[in-house]
């Protein structure tokens, strides 16, 4: 949970929708959600890549997957 919460409450609100929609999930439906520019998005979720909380896809591009499954899910 501190890795989460260093990454500010945007970061904290992307990745909560994001375990809604599943431990793997693509950016496009992210964006949709949460009504925010793709590339600022993207800012987001490399920080939770560069704290181990996502792997972006070697096989598709904009598809994350949780490093481990998230909480509830």
């Amino acid at each position: 949970m501190r890795r989460v919460a260093r990454l500010g409450p945007d970061a904290r609100t992307a990745l909560s929708v994001a375990a809604v929609i599943g431990r793997d999930f693509e950016i496009e439906l992210l964006v949709a959600v949460l009504e925010i520019a793709e590339a600022r998005l993207l800012d987001l979720l490399e920080g939770a890549v560069s704290a181990s909380l996502l792997q972006e896809s070697t096989a598709r591009a904009g598809r994350f997957t949780f490093t481990h499954a998230p909480l509830g899910g």
